[in-house]
């Protein structure tokens, strides 16, 4: 199991103090306690809890932040992910928890949208891990083999995606989270 207090030294994870915002990072804390202690979860991030307004300027900031993309092209959904991956030993994750019409949710699903892109983020380290000689690549090569992994090669609705996401649920199962990830029904624009 993770400490709350190591795993919060290292990941930021600030939300906007309504209160779904204080139900969801309850949730959080609980799935972060419950990590099995394992490399990838003593890596630095952020997860960002709050209205899509709140996660979109976090979003531009870290697209900016990383030069990952046009902040003007940032979009918010559910859960957003940025995994980079250089040094496996610094690696950083981010992701957002958009708080937008959860009030209705269950417990269930909340959990479940936490566990979604933590298990990507521990799909995708894993990965990268178990890729020979990773350190000796170059940045290009790197991202080239990652995005042989990434769900954004692979369109909704194709063979390839449903096997990326049935290769995320074996994540969730492995880190001890599948019911978790079972209870959050994730929506097909979700799954890019």
């Amino acid at each position: 199991m993770v400490s709350l207090e190591n795993y919060y030294a290292r990941v930021v994870a600030p939300d906007d103090r309504t209160a779904i915002s204080k139900r969801v990072k309850k949730h959080l804390d609980e799935i972060v306690w419950r990590l099995p202690d394992e490399e990838q979860f003593g890596m630095t991030g952020g997860i960002f809890i709050g209205d899509s307004e709140l996660t979109s300027l976090f979003l531009v900031k870290v697209s900016v932040d990383f030069h990952t993309g046009d902040p003007m092209s940032v979009s918010v959904r559910d859960s957003n992910h940025l995994y980079i991956i250089n040094n496996l030993n610094n690696a950083e994750y981010y992701f957002t928890l958009v708080t937008d019409g959860l009030e209705n949710m269950s417990d269930d699903y909340i959990k479940g949208l936490i566990v979604y892109p933590m298990s990507k983020w521990s799909l995708l380290w894993r990965t990268a891990n178990n890729i020979p000689n990773w350190e000796e690549l170059d940045h290009e090569k790197r991202m080239t083999l990652l995005e042989t992994v990434t769900p954004n090669r692979f369109p909704v609705g194709t063979r390839e995606h449903e096997e990326y996401e049935r290769r995320v649920q074996a994540e969730a199962q492995r880190l001890g989270f599948l019911n978790e990830l079972l209870a959050y029904d994730i929506p097909a624009d979700a799954l890019t």
